[in-house]
């Protein structure tokens, strides 16, 4: 699938690695620091959206393959979005709890500044 998309994707690719070379150099030569830490409760917005961009490549592919006289190949790769809405639901049922719930240590944290 990734042949097929190579062409398109490569100036994209170019591009964003440039811009991210020069944010990346810009950072640490000023040394970023974060004055608030969020102690990983970002970590499901992170999954859900690369769950996102997972099923937008996946539809891309599919869609790429079927207008290049692949309709026959294109469904056989529908298995692979039913598996990846089962896993990020499986996910989220079983991870979700200990982000929403704060942890005993990060309230100790939050008494002694106060």
């Amino acid at each position: 699938a990734r042949e097929l998309l190579s062409p398109f994707m490569l100036v994209w690719s170019i591009l964003y690695f440039a811009i991210a070379y020069l944010t990346w150099k810009y950072q640490m030569l000023y040394v970023y620091f974060d004055k608030y830490q969020a102690g990983g409760r970002y970590w499901p917005d992170i999954v859900n959206r690369i769950c996102v961009a997972t099923y937008i490549f996946q539809l891309t592919t599919i869609g790429s393959i079927a207008l290049r006289k692949g309709a026959a190949q294109a469904p056989l790769l529908i298995p692979s979005i039913i598996l990846l809405v089962y896993v990020q639901r499986k996910c989220h049922k079983r991870f979700r709890k200990s982000f929403v719930n704060i942890q005993a240590r990060d309230c100790k944290k939050v008494e002694q500044r106060t």
